[in-house]
């Protein structure tokens, strides 16, 4: 998989933190990161989500970005690679 920096397009002077993950069948499937400036000052929230068959295998993929304000400013859903 992507790292996360790429998926969600993090300029190189930000920091991305993992704020929690969850599990699903003891893989992970849920995220939530937290993108700070190169200030330190917050600038967006990000939730992704892998979804599995019975198999294991990941049948889609997503994202959504939140500003500031809580407001979805964008988000992605994609079959994976």
């Amino acid at each position: 998989m992507a790292s996360f920096e790429k998926i969600f397009q993090i300029p190189s002077e930000h920091s991305l933190k993992i704020k929690f993950h969850s599990y699903g069948g003891n893989r992970p499937e849920t995220w939530s990161h937290v993108e700070y400036d190169e200030s330190g000052q917050f600038v967006a929230r990000y939730e992704s989500r892998v979804v599995r068959n019975d198999a294991g295998k990941p049948v889609r993929n997503g994202w959504k970005k939140f500003d500031i304000n809580s407001v979805l400013v964008a988000s992605d859903v994609a079959s994976p690679d």
